[in-house]
């Protein structure tokens, strides 16, 4: 049983195209396999980095906010006109207007409060936190209008209490 060329052309051809079909489905499935791990990589690389930015987020979220210090003083509006405002009233009326202002949450954050006030020479020294100066200054002015017998003017914003405390021109008792 002898096979002619012709019969030995075509069983190598047919041999040449089953290898070229079982290499090209070994090459899909290869390539198959290589996709799915590259996109399992590309998540990974993406969930990390998704990671990363949350946690960096959280945090900014958990970073001390830095507290400052506005030392200000009451003008009596009029000639002969004076001012009688304790502490504790004059820390009521910035919390509640900064609150009419800016809202419960604002407030929370902002946090501000009266730590010293001086009757006689009626300066005193607000601690609020470092972003939110001109909301503080303008629930100052607030309580201005609201009561209408003083003029607030902010004098400086210090980063500590005992240099608000030097620029009052007194001393932490």
């Amino acid at each position: 049983m002898m096979l002619s060329s012709d019969d030995t052309l075509a069983i190598l051809t047919l041999i040449a195209i089953t290898i070229v079909a079982l290499l090209s489905i070994m090459s899909l499935i290869f390539s198959l396999r290589i996709n799915r791990l590259f996109r399992a990589f590309l998540r990974s690389i993406r969930s990390r980095t998704i990671r990363t930015y949350l946690r960096i987020i959280e945090e900014r979220r958990r970073r001390r906010f830095r507290n400052r210090y506005l030392v200000f003083e009451l003008i009596p509006v009029g000639l002969g006109s004076s001012v009688s405002i304790s502490k504790d009233e004059l820390n009521k009326l910035l919390r509640s207007s900064f609150k009419e202002l800016f809202g419960v949450l604002e407030l929370g954050m902002a946090n501000p409060t009266v730590v010293f006030f001086e009757d006689r020479s009626l300066r005193g020294i607000v601690r609020y936190r470092s972003t939110f100066r001109p909301k503080v200054i303008l629930a100052l002015a607030n309580i201005q209008l609201m009561r209408g017998d003083f003029i607030v003017n902010p004098i400086r914003t210090t980063g500590t209490l005992s240099k608000a405390m030097k620029y009052l021109g007194t001393s932490r008792r």
